[in-house]
């Protein structure tokens, strides 16, 4: 009998308990009791035992679960049902949610119990439970994205204590989404999502991670799934069919075709028929309901503002009257300065004491107030890996503690500070510290410090913080102003007093950090400048620490030249590339004049401020690879686009370049090349050819030439994701070709060969990544690895570099002897930070030997 890790059983999948739907362990707490013996008889196991338990119950449960756990060494699963009302994900393996069990005024009830916090983490989630024919990885990333305010879910896990002493968060094991979110695209997002066949490895989420009534009861999950595979109709899924006209005709919405059928599937008309068909439900949180599922709008009051801030604990919610008298006492008193925080812990009192006291964040929590956020900060001595135990001070940023005065267009101090002192940053507080009544049921007896000023030492690496500080500065729409020291703006920023008196006099109107796009820009800049050896998100082994150094003479003969600024069209250097016109992206063309044109932004978009630029630099880098190639000016060059499906960059060189180029574009996910070729189509582009197929094939690249064209003459790439960018390098080699080819995701698709064919006599050669740069698989892996280390720009910057020089060197090596009157001259490129940490770019230019 097969086990998963838990020491459950896989009966459960097969139906043990008779009428399965009814009796799922997954269905309704209520209907569960009845059957709690054989629930328990089924999950337990030596270790582990299951309670079936009302949400609002869970979180002192858990207290006295682990309490008991550390005497018994036994641990207790739970099982309980709830919606979700936030969610806080961190890359695509960890992820909180707050649980609530009703329908809660979640901000202003003061008898509203607090909302159950779960933890997802990848590394514990229980695959095989439910559904074991899926990649791990991708099942739960689109579980992930699935899960949207409003929706309701059943959690199995256990309890799990955090590294912020006395908290205790719900590490789940399993999850079953059991209804939806009452938003149309969250509902579209969550059948797109539904995996139809074992070869659909786009949509990953089986039916048998959602209850049957998930979309209320006119929906059956099997009958959509058929919907979704092309078998069967909208009107057969609704019972429809005798005023489908009315209904299904009248509706609007994109047409998306699903991956591995021929037929277009509806999901937005869809969705917003099963959204309009959805019961009643009185339990569904108000405030999601009226915000549309989403994470902002206004509840039923009309007055407060749904957020994505949780609700604020009780033992922080109200400033306790002790310390609000003390503030009021000790205005313009001088507070003692305690050097560290062992000292200032064992001042705990049931009086409060004024101290200040500066220290690192070592973890910051934001909740939603009455009218301000309130932040609970965590501050150490020193800033070091988390696994490193440190005395923590526990420090409450509340708007009512708060004695600084500011001006009365300026942001509260609470929720300036509460946003600035995130992970990472250094700052003083000054404030009161207090011991209060101890209770024995709480595991955190420590002493609070209650705030009432701040300065900001040092401000975290993070480039949105830094853009967040330099907002205020600014005075911005978005975030509002805040007054702060010229001194405290050096420091923070890590910059000299003079410039930090020209940054602030650039936020200003006119100046220039005005617009939200030239801050965003400036923010990545100072973050480079700001990480420390204590920022760094991972761990520098000495793995990673001994290939660097192998590969020191590799990166000298490969040195980096760094672009400032894109070069702006019509330089008057060789050809000129066309001016791009700005344009709405919906609307049509009249007339030639629109043809061609790029969607416009607005300020501060991630395409303004991210992807145009990016985009700027590959078609001017572009420009001087073809310029030198020796068939330029003789016939229009093949321009390979290896994984650029989406069109953004394919689209903008057959624009900027014109007839001098013919751009064939090749990825493997089929939806991004219908949307491609939709954008060409739409902007009147006809110089692009867009195709399905494995770049790593070579048949699937030799297969979008007409028969006259031989071969590609340059290949590009454009954030070619792990071993996707050899595998557009080794098409260079094929083709005996020049390519412009920016890397990111250096861990990714390493399960990708690279395929040579250098002439149409030899066969077709497979390597290895790690084969095609020659390099030892266990070093490869240490040096990806390296690459994607966060806040170390330094030694990432290094592995990118090093990187870059092994792929530089494997297209030399494997050219060698194959050109005959051309030669390929191969550089390494960097674009601004600020457009993207991935600014690495390998350039290798094919020039005619002059005889």
């Amino acid at each position: 009998m097969r086990q998963t890790f838990w020491g459950f059983t896989f009966l459960l999948v097969h139906g043990f308990f008779p009428e399965n739907k009814a009796l799922s362990p997954f269905t309704s707490i209520d209907s569960r009791r009845t059957y709690r013996n054989s629930y328990v008889s089924i999950f337990a196991s030596k270790e582990n035992d299951v309670q079936v338990l009302n949400l609002q119950d869970v979180t002192q449960f858990m207290h006295q679960s682990i309490m008991s756990q550390q005497e018994s060494g036994t641990s207790t699963m739970i099982q309980t049902t709830g919606y979700i009302t936030h969610k806080r994900s961190f890359g695509s393996a960890l992820a909180f949610i707050d649980i609530i069990d009703t329908n809660h005024d979640i901000h202003n009830d003061k008898d509203t119990p607090q909302p159950l916090q779960a933890l997802l983490k990848r590394q514990e989630y229980n695959y095989d439970l439910m559904n074991n024919a899926v990649d791990d990885t991708v099942h739960f990333k689109s579980m992930i994205k699935a899960l949207h305010p409003g929706t309701k879910v059943s959690l199995l896990g256990e309890p799990s204590t955090t590294k912020n002493p006395g908290e205790v968060v719900l590490l789940v094991k399993y999850l079953k989404i059991i209804g939806c979110s009452r938003n149309p695209e969250h509902i579209r997002g969550l059948i797109q999502r539904i995996q139809c066949d074992e070869e659909d490895t786009q949509r990953v989420l089986s039916i048998k991670d959602m209850d049957d009534d998930v979309f209320g009861p006119d929906i059956s999950l099997a009958e959509l799934q058929k919907v979704l595979k092309g078998e069967s109709t909208i009107e057969d899924l609704l019972e429809l069919k005798q005023d489908s006209k009315s209904s299904i005709q009248g509706q609007k919405g994109r047409m998306t075709q699903h991956a591995h059928s021929s037929v277009k599937i509806p999901y937005p008309k869809i969705a917003k028929l099963i959204s309009d068909r959805l019961p009643d439900d009185d339990d569904y949180p108000s405030i999601i309901l009226n915000s549309k599922g989403g994470v902002k709008g206004q509840s039923s009051n009309g007055k407060q503002p749904y957020t994505v801030l949780p609700k604020v604990p009780s033992d922080v919610r109200h400033v306790p009257s002790i310390i609000v008298n003390q503030k009021t006492k000790n205005i313009g008193s001088s507070f003692t300065h305690v050097s560290t925080i062992s000292d200032a812990l064992d001042l705990g009192d049931q009086k409060p004491i004024p101290m200040s006291i500066s220290g690192w964040v070592q973890n910051r929590r934001r909740f939603q107030g009455e009218n301000n956020s309130i932040a609970i900060l965590e501050i150490v001595d020193e800033l070091v890996e988390d696994d490193i135990e440190q005395p923590r001070l526990k420090c409450i940023l509340h708007p009512d503690s708060f004695s600084r005065l500011f001006n009365e267009n300026d942001v509260a101090a609470s929720d300036a500070y509460g946003h600035l002192a995130a992970k990472g940053s250094k700052i003083t507080l000054q404030g009161h510290i207090l011991l209060e009544n101890s209770d024995a049921s709480k595991m955190d007896d420590r002493p609070i410090l209650w705030v009432t000023d701040a300065k900001l030492d040092r401000i975290t690496w993070a480039p949105q913080t830094v853009k967040y500080m330099l907002d205020l500065i600014a005075n911005s729409k978005e975030t509002g102003s805040f007054s702060f020291a010229i001194e405290e703006v050096s420091n923070a920023l890590n910059i000299g007093h003079k410039e930090a008196i020209e940054l602030i006099e650039q936020c200003k109107d006119d100046g220039d950090l005005s617009g939200s796009t030239e801050r965003q820009w400036k923010a990545s800049e100072l973050s480079a400048n700001l990480q420390l050896d204590g920022s760094r998100l991972g761990v520098l082994s000495e793995d990673m620490v001994t290939v660097l150094e192998d590969y020191q003479d590799l990166k000298l003969k490969y040195p980096l030249e760094e672009v400032t600024e894109a070069i702006t069209a019509g330089d008057n250097r060789g050809i000129e590339l066309a001016p791009i016109p700005i344009i709405r992206r919906t609307r049509i063309a009249s007339d030639d004049k629109d043809k061609g044109t790029l969607r416009s932004s607005t300020e501060g978009s991630r395409w303004r401020r991210k992807k145009r630029p990016q985009l700027e630099f590959m078609a001017n880098t572009l420009k001087d690879v073809v310029e030198a190639h020796p068939s330029f000016g003789l016939r229009p060059l093949n321009i390979l686009d290896v994984g650029g499906g989406k069109g953004s960059l394919s689209n903008y060189i057959s624009t900027v370049f014109g007839d001098s180029v013919k751009v064939h574009v090749i990825d493997i996910d089929g939806r991004s090349i219908r949307n491609g070729l939709k954008d060409a189509e739409r902007k009147g582009i006809g110089n692009v050819k867009y195709g399905v197929g494995d770049a790593s094939d070579s048949n699937n690249i030799e297969n979008l030439l007409n028969g006259k064209e031989e071969q590609f003459d340059i290949i590009v790439a454009l954030h070619a994701c792990g071993a996707l960018t050899d595998i557009a390098l080794g098409q260079a080699v094929t083709n005996a070709a020049g390519f412009v080819i920016t890397p990111c995701c250096f861990r990714s698709n390493d399960f990708l060969n690279v395929s040579l064919k250098k002439s149409d006599r030899d066969d077709i050669q497979i390597y290895r990544p790690h084969e095609w740069l020659n390099i030892e698989e266990e070093k490869l892996f240490s040096l990806t690895s390296a690459a994607e280390l966060q806040g170390d720009v330094k030694n990432s910057g290094d592995a990118i570099h090093t990187l870059c020089s092994l792929r530089a060197e494997a297209v030399q090596r494997h050219l060698q002897g194959t050109l005959h009157d051309s030669t390929l001259d191969i550089s390494l490129k960097t674009f601004p930070i600020s457009f993207s940490t991935r600014n690495y770019c390998i350039v290798g230019t094919m020039k005619k030997i002059n005889t």
